[in-house]
């Protein structure tokens, strides 16, 4: 098990998918815990997916396929 982080808030993260290459997808509390956000983490840096806009500003990752991204 590895601690992944979060993307910046202390209201946690939830991992809901990983790949071949060790891709990891899920959601993560952002700065101030006002929303979380989806991310990938991949290379031992988590990224944030960001969300769609509109009203609702919370987004989920639930899954990754094993396309190369490089």
């Amino acid at each position: 098990m590895t601690d992944i982080g979060t993307l910046g808030g202390n209201g946690g993260t939830a991992a809901y998918g990983i790949n071949a290459s060790a891709d990891v997808v899920g959601a993560s509390f952002t700065s101030g815990n006002a929303s979380s956000h989806a991310f990938v983490y991949s290379g031992g840096t988590m990224t944030d997916i960001g969300t769609l806009g509109g009203s609702d500003l919370t987004s989920v990752a639930y899954g990754v396929n094993n396309a190369d991204r490089s």
